[in-house]
């Protein structure tokens, strides 16, 4: 199928695509990060070309997308034609939400379908953190005048990461800054409105949805916090007549507030006092005071605060680490069955009669992977979490360096800081472990020439080349890494700053190296027999390699900031010269040219390297 665009180019739109009510979406040829809507015929008509234009000129602020490069609403970003002329309108264009890795907002707040996913991986924090992304994002629509109109559980998609997406934007209540003119939202779902709207035609009436939204996006934020149930299901005589969610809200028992005579919540849902005290007095604004008065619901960016606090507050159980609770005991232990389970099940062994057959290498990895984003959910991955992930990537068959490189992949995908590792120090082990493993090959690979320039820099500078090294050297990696790991115009400015606390913090480091190397080559130089050029050049040589192999090895497997940063530095650095392959590339086979060419020079012509002749 080819449409157009508004300049007359071509796109060509593949796939039999995702039929809907309004149109069917389609993936772009050559382009892989947007998908094209055509809307069914019946479906076009004046008021959609009228709108689209209005919601292309006029997006609502998406700081996801300049900080994460997420987009965090599917906004309507071209206009699709039917013709070269763009008279026929047909379509819009919008970013890609892979659907592969985002699901709707129920697969994660219902236990069931969540545990099926992620087991107890996902916890209530991810659960905090999503409901925090959402209003985020309903908060900037309504930052621009707009107003989603339609806000439910299918037009919100959550990544594992806790990341979030609105869809089905073209749907929503847009308002042209310009003229004031109101293109107004046709839909509503009824466990979803506002009880103001109760009753109301939407095909004839055009009211503002923004108190509609408030409402919406609380019944939301209950059930990600209440695993699932709705604010106004209950039981009781005070309800046996209202059958429905929808009579329910409309007659307005809350039954958690306490205040609701004749209706408690349902059987299944949890116990209300899990919820901290500041999300009960939001809940209570949205369901009893903004019952009779839309205008005392809480706006969404009081949702994102009051949420983002909570989420930083919460902490582990002992007996589990997946219950996460803020109130003074866990209120996860008493439920059953358990929402959030161990990651190991203690029982009753049984045995098949045939073997399963293990998944393919790149199934297991990618397992591993979602355990790390939800893991990364929540900022930079604990020393339980890691240890969880290091015993789930292994039990998969998998290696521990396997699983730790993965780990880092997912980390500086999700732009923070690689989580501390503590890995013994002889990480390179035996020759024989060296060749059998492809990343360990690679390393070795890719630091070789560069041990082998250091030690030559040292030897024909012996004092200055260890000095630069360690005063501009380590700092300048570590500074390199942290500025990767940490992307955006704040990092960058922040460049001058990061530099000099990584000089302050690996100084100490380089003087552990360089002080014991200076001590013994002064020993040396007062022993008469030995020559003091060559132990200047030997211990030159010496310090500015170790220097080299401290930056590599051993300052990373430390917890300092400045060690998560020179692990990221020196992996660029690996990946630079010797990829992932585990082959020699051409800037590694540059630098052991190098390396020859200068060694041999030195052997062969002395009077060449006249600085070696150190008095």
């Amino acid at each position: 199928m080819i449409v157009y665009d508004a300049h007359g180019r071509a796109l060509e739109l593949t796939g039999g695509g995702t039929a809907g009510g309004e149109g069917t979406v389609h993936r772009i040829a050559g382009d892989e990060t947007r998908v094209a809507k055509i809307y069914h015929a019946n479906r076009l008509g004046r008021a959609v070309e009228d709108k689209l234009p209005v919601m292309l000129n006029n997006p609502p602020d998406d700081p996801t997308w300049r900080t994460g490069r997420h987009r965090s609403i599917a906004w309507v970003d071209g206009i699709l034609y039917a013709d070269r002329t763009a008279q026929s309108l047909c379509g819009f264009t919008m970013p890609l939400v892979d659907t592969s890795t985002f699901r709707q907002a129920h697969q994660y707040y219902d236990s069931e379908d969540r545990i099926r996913s992620f087991g107890g991986g996902f916890t209530w924090r991810h659960l905090l953190v999503a409901a925090r992304n959402l209003s985020s994002a309903v908060a900037a629509v309504h930052a621009s005048g707009h107003r989603v109109g339609d806000l439910r559980e299918t037009n919100v998609l959550i990544a594992p990461t806790g990341l979030v997406s609105l869809i089905d934007c073209d749907s929503f209540q847009i308002t042209d800054p310009g003229t004031g003119i109101v293109y107004p939202t046709r839909v509503a779902t009824g466990d979803y409105l506002a009880p103001e709207l109760h009753g109301m035609d939407f095909a004839r009436d055009d009211p503002d949805r923004y108190h509609a939204d408030l409402f919406a996006l609380a019944v939301l934020v209950f059930r990600f916090a209440m695993l699932g149930a709705h604010p106004f299901q209950s039981r009781g005589p005070a309800v046996e007549d209202a059958p429905t969610t929808e009579a329910k809200i409309r007659k307005g028992l809350f039954s958690y507030a306490g205040s609701a005579r004749g209706a408690k919540p349902p059987e299944y849902a949890p116990p209300y006092g899990l919820v901290p005290q500041e999300l009960k007095e939001l809940f209570a604004r949205a369901f009893v005071r903004g019952h009779g008065d839309p205008t005392a619901r809480p706006e969404a960016s009081e949702w994102a605060v009051a949420l983002d606090a909570v989420a930083k507050r919460a902490r582990h159980c002992a007996r589990n680490a997946n219950h996460i609770y803020t109130s003074r005991a866990c209120a996860w232990c008493t439920i059953s069955p358990d929402p959030f389970p161990t990651p190991t099940i203690v029982g009753t062994q049984v045995a098949l009669n045939a073997p399963a057959k293990a998944p393919d290498e790149a199934v297991r990895k990618e397992q591993v992977r979602t355990y790390a984003r939800v893991a990364l959910a929540d900022g930079p991955v604990t020393d339980a979490e890691l240890t969880y992930l290091r015993t789930a990537g292994t039990g998969l068959g998998l290696s521990l360096a396997s699983v730790d490189r993965l780990v880092d992949e997912e980390a500086r995908r999700s732009y923070r800081p690689a989580p501390p590792v503590s890995r013994p120090r002889a990480r390179f082990g035996t020759p024989m472990r060296l060749w059998r493993e492809r990343r360990l090959r690679s390393a070795v690979f890719a630091l070789a020439p560069v041990l082998a320039l250091s030690g030559l820099a040292g030897a024909v500078a012996p004092v200055i080349a260890p000095l630069a090294f360690a005063l501009i050297g380590l700092p300048v990696l570590a500074t390199t890494g942290d500025v990767i790991s940490n992307r955006g115009w704040r990092a960058h400015a922040r460049v001058p700053l990061i530099f000099a606390m990584h000089l302050h913090r690996l100084l100490g480091h380089a003087a552990r190296v360089l002080a014991p190397v200076a001590a013994v080559a002064l020993v040396a130089v007062m022993t008469h027999h030995v020559d003091v050029g060559i132990v200047s050049s030997a211990s030159g040589a010496i310090a500015a390699c170790l220097l080299v192999w401290t930056a590599a090895l051993t300052v990373p497997s430390s917890n300092d900031r400045s060690a998560f940063a020179l692990r990221a530095g020196r992996d660029l650095v690996w990946r630079t010269l010797a990829g992932e392959t585990g082959r020699v590339r051409r800037p590694a086979l540059a630098l052991w040219s190098l390396a020859v060419l200068l060694a041999g020079l030195l052997a062969t012509s002395a009077t060449m390297w006249w600085p070696l002749h150190v008095v």
